[in-house]
């Protein structure tokens, strides 16, 4: 009976907005697509900001700090996070940041909280590169109707130019002052979508609703955005505001705020090691698809080469079962020493000696019974 209450409300508000809003054309959907993309990639090219995020689930609490640059097919990431409420483990201290860095088709990564932490891949290293390296594109922060904090997994470049939807209907219609254009979408994947489009804001996206009626209850996801111009006709958003609601609880709410944004093109370094803020003498390991990982040291000159002494006293072999780095390191130098191979000569030579002892008490028993 709840469910189908719900069902009627939301048929009733949207069919009263329907009457009151001038229809217009299904395929001006793409062009307003187009329009948002355009505004988020061309008119801010070359830009960064700082955003903190705060996302309440339950009992738990996330606090984030994230830091942005953005142009061409580059960007830098910095974000830490610490996580508050009766279940957190660590009582709310700050965790060391986090580094990824997109240039080219490498991606540079580095955890500061593990002091040899700092890696350099092929994009196409990981089948999902933007999960596991922390990875979302900042230019569409606001379009995606998941948490900011989970966008790498969910949704790295938010819900615009994506395949997966086509619009179902478009209508103007007032929201908040703002005059905007409405379009519903019907998702292959997931549930249908509503997307609030602003003209005056250089066409950007000021809300979006999902919903689907489960099992248990209606579940809506709906994000709120609140646009700023932050350069002479530049909009970008300042506040966006992600709640969930299930069966009419609230279940989550994020936060988050732009509390900085600067135009103009970011320096170039800050797009390879440089912008991990990696201490002199760290170390970086490259990795490639088919050979070897090999290891260098940041200097004020620039990446130098490791020796292979280096390696093994940075990665020593006791530390081998810790690291599969260290596993090979390990392993080639030992195959190039005399030591090594002394030691295997003498663990081959060890091995027959025992085969040859059970053989022959084998072959004794075996005689020793016939004769009987």
């Amino acid at each position: 009976m709840k469910n189908g209450a719900a069902i009627v409300a939301i048929s009733c508000v949207f069919f009263a907005s329907v009457v009151s809003a001038e229809v217009l054309p299904v395929d001006q959907a793409k062009e307003l697509e187009r329009i948002a993309i355009q505004s988020l990639t061309k008119t801010i090219e070359g830009a960064s900001f700082e955003l903190q995020i705060k996302l309440i689930t339950g009992e738990r609490e996330i606090n984030a700090e994230m830091s942005a640059a953005f142009v061409d097919d580059r960007l830098r990431l910095k974000q830490r996070h610490r996580i508050l409420g009766p279940q957190a483990s660590s009582s709310g201290i700050w965790h060391e940041p986090c580094y990824s860095i997109l240039k080219e088709d490498v991606v540079v990564y580095r955890n500061a909280a593990y002091e040899h932490g700092t890696w350099v891949e092929p994009q196409s290293f990981y089948p999902d590169l933007y999960g596991s390296k922390r990875i979302f594109f900042p230019q569409f922060i606001g379009t995606a109707t998941c948490e900011i904090w989970q966008m790498p997994e969910n949704s790295p470049r938010g819900f615009l130019g994506q395949g997966d939807h086509h619009a179902t209907l478009i209508a103007e219609e007032e929201l908040d002052g703002l005059k905007t254009i409405r379009v519903n979408y019907e998702q292959k994947l997931f549930a249908p979508i509503t997307v609030w489009y602003c003209p005056d804001r250089n066409g950007l996206i000021t809300k979006m609703l999902e919903s689907a009626l489960t099992p248990s209850g209606l579940h809506v996801k709906e994000v709120r955005v609140d646009l700023k111009e932050w350069g002479r006709g530049v909009w970008f958003p300042e506040t966006i505001k992600t709640s969930t609601r299930h069966d009419g609880t609230t279940t989550s709410q994020e936060i988050a705020q732009v509390t900085e944004s600067k135009l103009g093109v970011p320096e170039d370094d800050i797009f390879g090691i440089a912008g991990v803020d990696l201490p002199f003498g760290g170390v970086v390991a490259y990795n490639t698809m088919n050979g070897p990982v090999t290891y260098s040291r940041w200097t004020k000159e620039g990446l130098r080469p490791m020796t292979d002494a280096e390696v093994l006293e940075v990665f020593p072999p006791t530390s081998a079962k810790y690291s599969a780095p260290a596993v090979q390191v390990a392993n080639d130098l030992a195959q190039t020493q005399p030591s090594g191979r002394f030691g295997q000569i003498l663990w081959i030579v060890n091995v027959l000696a025992i085969l040859g002892l059970v053989g022959y008490i084998c072959m004794k028993s075996y005689f020793n019974r016939q004769q009987k």
